[in-house]
């Protein structure tokens, strides 16, 4: 490698490590920014053409980008953006045409070189799962006071004997989850046979605020109700096979909430650690967790514009701050 290559490099390192999302380790930064290559943009060219093939991600060094689509409002990133990955996610072609609103500078990644790096530098992945899933959560926070969440099934149980679930009910309840179905038997499997039974009468606390923020809650049988205790307020109700906060919990965001238990309820706590690990002995579990949260994201960013819209007001600027997140 020439010296002019080498400074290149290092100068891609250090924009990583210091201004992107997620900031990741050094070795996982070395390893994107000799991957990556830098091409520049003029004000009005287009990066992704909608319909596209999604085959690259991008990460904005200098200037703006806007992604739209006819019908919808524009999405705005800036300096230290990652765009481009909910397509990947979601294994689609471009939902949303990418052109440069300002002239920009961007690194740009194949998506081959992305789960490369996903796969060999798991706490980086691990990290990217949790900064997607709290810029989801900020997501649940705007659409106040019900997080955009539906109502549950009014059957509760179905035809579940609410009973201490075997290891095979905890795997049909946890791949039924759309976090879990594009995850493999066997990493299912030991993520069954790691959670924990959680049992509950009505009217008791499955969750007090401040004890849900080390893993996930998966409701088996029954129905809770979630409850933020600061501000803004959500409340917000769940039943069987749903996941407790939906794609807003993989971050740890259940310990701003009291999660209660409104009939008899049996449900599974599944730890983040063990996540964590069998993620790294699964990477596939980690593709389908962002899949699942970017399906759910997709879901509650049209539901926040079909609300603005109704209230006849259009969404405000995005907020680059969050846009930012990657995913």
């Amino acid at each position: 490698m020439s010296s002019t290559d080498r400074a290149a490099r290092i100068r891609r390192e250090l924009f990583l490590r210091a201004v992107t999302p997620g900031k990741p380790p050094t070795a996982a930064a070395r390893q994107l920014a000799e991957a990556m290559r830098e091409v520049t943009y003029p004000a009005g060219d287009v990066i992704f053409a909608q319909g596209e093939e999604a085959t690259r991600v991008i990460f904005v060094v200098e200037g703006e980008i806007e992604m739209v689509a006819e019908g919808k409002d524009p999405w705005v990133f800036g300096t230290g953006s990652v765009a481009g990955v909910l397509d990947l996610n979601l294994d689609r072609p471009r939902a949303r045409t990418t052109r440069a609103k300002t002239d920009v500078l961007v690194l740009e990644l194949r998506v081959e070189d992305w789960w490369e790096v996903f796969e060999d530098h798991v706490e980086y992945s691990n990290g990217a799962r949790r900064l997607v899933s709290d810029g989801h959560h900020d997501i649940l926070v705007d659409l106040t006071p019900d997080g955009g969440f539906e109502e549950p099934s009014s059957d509760p149980f179905g035809d579940y004997v609410p009973l201490a679930p075997s290891v095979v009910e905890r795997l049909v309840v946890l791949r039924g989850t759309p976090y879990l179905d594009r995850a493999s038997v066997q990493a299912v499997v030991e993520l069954a046979e790691r959670a924990q039974t959680v049992r509950a009468q009505a009217g008791e606390l499955l969750c007090p605020p401040g004890s849900g923020s080390d893993g996930l809650l998966v409701i088996v049988a029954g129905l809770v109700e979630v409850e933020r205790r600061v501000a803004p307020a959500l409340t917000a109700r769940f039943g069987r096979g749903d996941v407790v906060l939906g794609g807003g919990a993989f971050g740890g965001a259940l310990a701003d909430y009291a999660v209660s238990a409104l009939t008899h309820v049996v449900a599974l706590r599944l730890a983040f650690t063990d996540l964590d690990d069998v993620c790294e002995d699964h990477p596939e579990v980690t593709r389908s967790l962002l899949r699942g949260m970017s399906m759910h994201r997709e879901k509650v960013m049209a539901e926040r514009e079909r609300r603005k819209r109704e209230a006849g007001s259009l969404p405000p600027p995005p907020d680059p701050s969050r846009l930012a997140r990657p995913f």
